[in-house]
């Protein structure tokens, strides 16, 4: 226990609010994580109320008024709590939300709630600017990973595999590792719509351990023309895609943390985490990535190197425990 204090969590237990698909991210990263840090957690699981609904505001109410809490810790999915619920919930106790997808959430999103909290956490140093412009308290941090529970040391021999993906497949996604394919590098795939299916956290550890390359894949739709003419659809998801811009994730953090060598697309604030080149491997297009595969393939003394000292790195600045540490830390100085 780090804080003497009570926190009441508001969060989705299962990924996406489906049993089927195992603990959200949420559960892994935040509840476990408060459980090491907070003298007392409670937690109030919103999956039921995917819809939102009068419902959901009562319950809420009613379970945090019971609890009493010294913070309400908020990681909002979409629209299900009410205005009236957050203000009544502010004037009565602390109250804060994660938004971790600021990049390309702001606009629609973040920038209309923010108010309804006493303070917010972003990921983002711009829209934390434009947070605070807006008179908004906004406390700057970032992804993080949590410790695998078995021991994920760096490995020098015995990989499974030569190079892997670990992410759900989208468009951009399968266009990339077909560029690669063509070049003749093999990529394992592994997650939603791969052929090897989804994976759980732990054996996801045990796949970027066992990987001689991780590759760390963009998310969000790009402008690379040879992407948009490969299909008109991809034009059109292009033109209408509010993901577009890039941003540090919890993936760049979850590989070196797991022993795992990581080979990534560069975006801005990574150099702020890692030392690129000596920490972690980045690449800019599908073309510097099959180079650099190929180098780091055949250069296993320089790939150890970057991994052991990514390794180290995130283990002694990228834990969720550091981060909240941080975070909380400024929290009870407001």
């Amino acid at each position: 226990m780090f804080f003497d204090k009570k926190i009441v969590t508001v969060m989705l237990h299962w990924d996406y609010g489906q049993k089927e698909r195992g603990d959200s991210g949420s559960k892994i990263w935040f509840y476990d994580t408060f459980v090491d840090l907070f003298s007392e957690v409670s937690t109030f699981w919103f999956d039921d109320y995917m819809d939102g609904g009068a419902e959901l505001q009562k319950s809420l109410i009613e379970f945090v008024d019971k609890e009493k809490p010294d913070l309400v810790f908020f990681v909002p999915n979409k629209w299900q709590f009410d205005n009236e619920t957050l203000d009544y919930l502010r004037t009565r106790y602390n109250t804060c939300a994660w938004f971790g997808d600021d990049q390309w959430r702001y606009d629609d999103f973040s920038s209309k709630l923010a108010n309804k909290f006493s303070f917010v956490i972003t990921t983002d140093p711009y829209t934390n600017f434009l947070h605070r412009k807006n008179g908004v308290e906004s406390i700057l941090s970032e992804w993080a990973a949590i410790d695998y529970s078995s021991d994920l040391s760096p490995r020098t021999d015995g990989f499974m595999y030569e190079v892997s993906f670990v992410g759900g497949k989208n468009s951009v996604r399968e266009w990339f590792i077909n560029k690669l394919e063509s070049k003749g590098i093999e990529v394992e795939c592994f997650g939603s719509g791969w052929s090897n299916g989804r994976v759980g956290y732990d054996e996801m550890g045990d796949i970027f351990n066992l990987s001689k390359i991780n590759l760390n894949l963009s998310n969000s739709i790009i402008g690379d023309i040879d992407y948009l003419i490969r299909s008109p659809k991809n034009i059109v998801r292009w033109l209408i895609a509010r993901k577009t811009s890039e941003q540090v994730k919890a993936r760049n953090f979850e590989v070196p943390m797991s022993g795992g060598f990581q080979l990534t697309n560069y975006v801005y604030g990574l150099e702020s985490h890692f030392e690129i080149g000596r920490e972690v491997a980045a690449y800019s297009g599908y073309d510097d990535c099959a180079k650099a595969i190929e180098i780091y393939l055949g250069r296993n003394d320089l790939r150890n190197e970057i991994c052991r000292k990514g390794y180290e790195r995130a283990h002694r600045d990228h834990s969720y425990q550091k981060r909240f540490k941080e975070v909380f830390s400024k929290v009870w100085e407001m």
